[in-house]
């Protein structure tokens, strides 16, 4: 008897096998760890986004970085790509301006070959956090490398609240135009590539989610994943509607 997560798989391996195996599969980036555990590398993620996905009905699935990815790829319905350290400023034609900025290049390229990959496949992609910033370059676009620096504010460890556009599924999709989000990031979206719209944005102005154009895309600044049912910290907005689109775009088996 093996359980895992709230709603996740339970009771005996051999029973309800066609459930599981119908649940969409999800692919997820790790964050990467150079010299995490016996100073080896480590790849892994918050339980929030396992968690998170499993609620939403899905298997979340984490890629590794070794071997042949093609196959996950083929695998799975959906693709989240998870936070974690900065991004080397190269892919937006910078170098880096601060001490503050921590690169994992290792990630970078990892993350560069499977959204070429992906994207042929026209599955759907969801952005957290580091999620939207590598999106938003990968498609053109650049980033702030110090929020408290170039502009002032911060976007650290806080809570804030969060303008939904009008006209975007997002707006819809909550019924409200004012979401109150957690903040954890020193980096931000600065030029949005033009395949992108915008679907939120902080008080101050910083884009807090976007939505592709024309592929089905979309990302968030901020992390839903961690404002989800009974872990949700009571002055922030439930958003387990967001995972729900998302399954949705996928399909749900």
């Amino acid at each position: 008897v093996v359980y895992l997560c709230k709603t996740g798989v339970h009771g005996n391996f051999g029973e309800g096998s066609k459930e599981h195996m119908s649940r969409p599969k999800i692919l997820m980036t790790g964050h990467w760890e150079p010299l995490a555990i016996y100073k080896k590398p480590f790849v892994g993620m918050t339980w929030n986004y396992y968690e998170a996905i499993t609620r939403a009905g899905g298997m979340p699935i984490l890629l590794p970085y070794c071997g042949d990815m093609d196959e996950y790829i083929e695998m799975s319905d959906g693709l989240v790509l998870t936070g974690g350290y900065d991004i080397d400023p190269a892919f937006y034609n910078e170098e880096v301006k601060y001490n503050t900025v921590e690169i994992t290049r290792v990630r970078d390229d990892l993350e560069k070959t499977l959204l070429d990959k992906w994207l042929k496949t026209g599955k759907p992609i969801f952005g957290i956090c580091r999620g939207i910033q590598f999106l938003n370059i990968y498609f053109g676009g650049t980033l702030y490398q110090d929020i408290p620096v170039e502009c002032g504010v911060i976007h650290s460890d806080v809570v804030h609240k969060v303008r939904l556009e009008e006209g975007t599924w997002m707006r819809d999709l909550f019924d409200s135009a004012e979401l109150v989000t957690n903040s954890h990031h020193h980096q931000g979206v600065k030029k949005l590539a033009d395949d992108f719209i915008v679907a939120a944005r902080s008080e101050d102005g910083m884009v807090e989610a976007a939505i592709h154009k024309t592929l089905p895309i979309f990302a968030t600044q901020f992390h839903p994943e961690r404002m989800i049912g009974d872990w949700r910290p009571e002055e922030q907005t439930d958003m387990t509607a967001i995972f729900d689109k998302f399954m949705d775009m996928v399909g749900r088996g």
